[in-house]
């Protein structure tokens, strides 16, 4: 097809680049309203790419493994798009919504945008508004089936199966049950995070895991959220899942499944949580006190090396030198939030990992992956490199302070800020 993309453009896998190929046909005026199907392509997401107007789009075909897909644009709409599921095995890409207010620029400084209004960072670690640990639709789990262990689509399994621990052991499954978001009702909060298969280590996850933000896996030796492990490449956060359905998987105490060869967490029973699912089944938690399998890992160093041997494993240089220079700028900094932008200029599509350091202590995490329209508009990239989150414990007033912003990865000052102890900030560093 050429010309003015219409409605939609439904391509068949026949139809479809090969993958690493682009398109035949140039799609022209690519905005709102227009979309292309991609039948048989799932697990997709979207990328665009300002140099040559174009996008990739990158997903797991069933005509075999993972593919990139390009499509070359001409006079597009728009810059920021999505891939959803079709929900009939197929991939929709389309405009996405914009997530930030037009912000005005600082007239002094073009590339110093002024304090952005954003109601919080879907690509921080904050909880969920259900913090309910499950996982997405036709996840693999592992069970004992007669004497033969498979894994098996999670909302394939029934009361009573066996399903394979971590530690190698059968355990009989207590209850499931399941929470669904019509159409594209998920809040963002609740949209799941992905783990690219992988991601974690050689063969961990086997495929693509889907979960719950607050879902934690157990790796290298830590019980941690995946909503705290997202990196902007091999584990991303937001993907927008039509008729996004969650399940559990309770045993009789909390231990460790195996989600897609991956060491995840069952379900852990507290009062209340289980009122919100629609299958609840006859068990009452008004008295529960569950006993988590482990402490949880927080915000900290053991968190920062784990993050940062994940960034590094997803493609990136393990030497420091591999890393360009970072543009950034800290727009706020008030004792309650943290908000700016950044971008690496030898990468400046990616999205950059950030540690928040008050007085030499990590105390938050992020990822600059935020579309601010000041800072397209400013030419920085396709716009999409803003963070801003609060910080969980506000700075004590009347006293001296150092808040720097990190690359993750290695270390690297970008931006700091520090306030004495009448409350007066006064810049220290910006990249």
């Amino acid at each position: 097809m050429s010309g003015t993309a219409t409605a939609r453009l439904g391509l068949d896998l026949a139809a479809q680049p090969t993958s690493g190929g682009t398109f035949s046909n140039t799609i022209r005026n690519f905005g709102s309203g227009n979309e292309i199907n991609l039948a048989g392509l799932t697990n997709s997401s979207v990328s665009y790419n300002s140099a040559n107007s174009s996008i990739t789009v990158t997903g797991t075909s069933s005509g075999g493994g993972r593919v990139n897909e390009n499509f070359q644009l001409s006079a597009p709409r728009t810059t920021n798009f999505e891939a959803v599921s079709d929900g009939q095995g197929g991939t929709i890409v389309r405009a996405a919504a914009a997530t930030n207010p037009t912000q005005p620029t600082n007239p002094t400084n073009p590339t110093q945008p002024t304090n952005p209004s954003q109601p919080g960072n879907p690509s921080s670690p904050s909880q969920p508004a259900n913090p309910a640990p499950c996982y997405v639709t036709g996840t693999r789990i592992r069970v004992l089936r007669g004497r033969v262990i498979s894994d098996e689509p999670v909302e394939s399994l029934v009361m009573g199966d066996l399903a394979i621990t971590a530690a190698g052991k059968p355990r009989p499954i207590r209850w499931i049950g399941s929470r669904r978001y019509v159409g594209m009702t998920a809040p963002d909060a609740e949209r799941p995070v992905r783990i690219r298969a992988g991601a974690l280590h050689d063969g961990v996850p086997a495929r693509d895991l889907l979960v719950s933000p607050d879902h934690a896996v157990w790796l290298d030796g830590l019980f941690v959220a995946a909503g705290l492990l997202v990196n902007g490449t091999s584990i991303t956060r937001g993907e927008a899942v039509a008729d996004l359905v969650y399940w559990h998987i309770e045993l009789d105490s909390h231990d460790l499944l195996l989600a897609e060869n991956t060491p995840a967490e069952s379900f852990l029973p507290a009062p209340g949580v289980r009122a919100g699912f629609d299958d609840q089944g006859t068990n009452s938690d008004a008295e529960a006190s569950p006993q988590p399998y482990a402490p949880r890992t927080e915000v900290g160093p053991e968190l920062a090396a784990l993050r940062k041997r994940l960034i590094r494993r997803s493609g990136a240089s393990a030497e420091p030198m591999g890393f360009g220079t970072v543009r950034a700028w800290l727009d706020r900094c008030d004792g309650t939030r943290v908000a700016g932008w950044a971008q690496d200029t030898a990468d400046p599509d990616a999205p950059v990992c950030l540690d928040i350091v008050v007085d030499g202590r990590i105390v938050a995490m992020t990822v600059a992956a935020l579309y601010r329209a000041d800072i397209a508009a400013a030419g920085v990239g396709d716009g999409r490199h803003g963070f801003d989150l609060g910080l969980a414990t506000p700075l004590a007033l009347g006293a001296p302070h150092v808040v720097e912003v990190r690359r993750s990865v290695d270390d690297a000052v970008i931006c700091a800020i520090a306030t004495d102890a009448a409350g007066v900030w006064t810049p220290l560093l910006a990249a």
